[in-house]
């Protein structure tokens, strides 16, 4: 894989595990802890994100949000959508339905996260 993996999630501790694991591989990161700084780098730094990890529940907007930013500003960027519970509605069809997202209940091993990143082009 490609480029540098966008980390969105509102919970520090889970940052840094997903960062420290990925990087302990050699992939490089960055993090954001709400929708609004995740839509900001996705619009900075579009071109150097090979993929994103977003949490569903990322405040203040949500998933869907940064899906939509995602859908215009880096369209087929791989994402693997991230939630304690069963995605639901919208979101729940979007996914199923999409060649470029993928969801992962929490909580995972870090060899499902790296299994994921691996898998990708």
């Amino acid at each position: 894989m490609d480029g540098t993996i966008l980390l969105a999630d509102d919970e520090a501790t889970l940052l840094r595990l997903f960062s420290h694991v990925l990087e302990r591989e050699g992939y490089k990161t960055i993090s954001a802890s709400t929708s609004t700084e995740a839509e900001t780098l996705l619009a900075e730094r579009g071109d150097e994100i090979g993929a994103l990890l977003l949490d569903v529940n990322l405040p203040p907007e949500g998933a869907e949000q940064v899906l939509k930013t995602v859908s215009a500003q880096c369209p087929g960027l791989p994402v693997l959508i991230v939630s304690g519970r069963p995605l639901e509605g919208a979101l729940a069809t979007q996914v199923e339905l999409s060649e470029s997202q993928d969801f992962l209940a929490k909580p995972f091993r870090p060899t499902e996260l790296l299994a994921w990143v691996g898998s990708l082009p």
